[in-house]
């Protein structure tokens, strides 16, 4: 197992040393943009392993999903590190990746036992072959209805432009009642950085059953475009074995545009599954 793993902090995975978490600091050249005009990102709900079986052999099929995608950004949820023994999900990812990443993870909620004592975290997590300039962690709104704590993860990302992209992980309540306010904060805060970005990408399990409940995320001539819709190519995500919800999506607004979208391929079976979650893959290119 890798162990835990710092969080709050930039950090490079050394693939040749492997449990090597190194701190960045100052190091803006560390990773370069290799694939000329377009970036990719992804979003993987890595089904954490506590609710959901068989972790040593989806971790496994989850790196070769991700080496496969060649994505310069992904963005990770449902990342679970036991307190206890030390077990971290995105640790033992790394080490079945097998090349270097710039990283970052926070936990967003904490699990204790019956004498009170955190014996499991759980949080969101950004890895990237690209320099990253900075991350934020921003605390959304509370849900009667969940009692688990949602956050956001903002990364800078260089991708090739004067201005950085911010690229944004997020893991919404289930609450329908309160999706739409999650998104209102999350869209409140991203609208104060907007003009000083290349363009923004949001993607994750947004847990989001109706449509209508975008509205506001989506409203206004800066208002956030659903990928799958602009391209025609809506598929839905959950469950992996049978989908029948899209609750993983891809959100963009700025000077970027979508050249492809694609969605994994559905289990065969849910014995044989990667995540209760298909992953999301999109292309983009910057506007001239």
């Amino acid at each position: 197992m890798g162990g835990s793993m710092p969080q709050n902090s930039i950090l490079k995975y050394d693939s040749s040393e492997q449990t090597a978490y190194i701190p960045v600091v100052g190091q803006e050249d560390e990773f370069k943009h290799d694939r000329r005009g377009t970036f990719r990102v992804m979003s993987v709900n890595l089904a954490n392993y506590d609710d959901h079986p068989r972790w040593d052999y989806r971790r496994e099929r989850i790196a070769d999903n991700i080496t496969c995608s060649r994505a310069d950004v992904i963005a990770l949820q449902e990342i679970r590190e036991d307190t206890i023994i030390k077990k971290n999900a995105l640790c033992d990812l790394l080490e079945h990746l097998r090349s270097d990443y710039l990283l970052y993870w926070n936990k967003a909620m904490e699990y204790e036992n019956f004498l009170n004592v955190t014996t499991c975290i759980e949080g969101q997590g950004i890895i990237s072959r690209l320099t990253v300039k900075r991350v934020e962690t921003v605390q959304l709104g509370s849900s009667p209805g969940d009692r688990n704590e949602r956050i956001a993860v903002i990364a800078a990302v260089d991708v090739g432009d004067e201005e950085p992209l911010e690229f944004v992980s997020v893991h919404l309540t289930y609450d329908q009642n309160n999706s739409m306010g999650q998104l209102r904060d999350l869209r409140e805060r991203l609208d104060q950085t907007f003009e000083g970005s290349v363009g923004q990408i949001v993607v994750g399990d947004f847990n989001i059953h109706g449509e209508w409940l975008y509205r506001d995320f989506m409203a206004g001539d800066n208002g956030f475009r659903d990928t799958a819709k602009v391209l025609d190519k809506v598929q839905p995500t959950h469950p992996s074995w049978e989908p029948k919800d899209r609750l993983d999506r891809v959100f963009y607004r700025g000077r970027i545009e979508p050249v492809e979208i694609t969605v994994q391929e559905p289990c065969s079976s849910k014995e044989d599954m990667h995540s209760d979650h298909l992953y999301v893959v999109s292309e983009f290119k910057i506007k001239e």
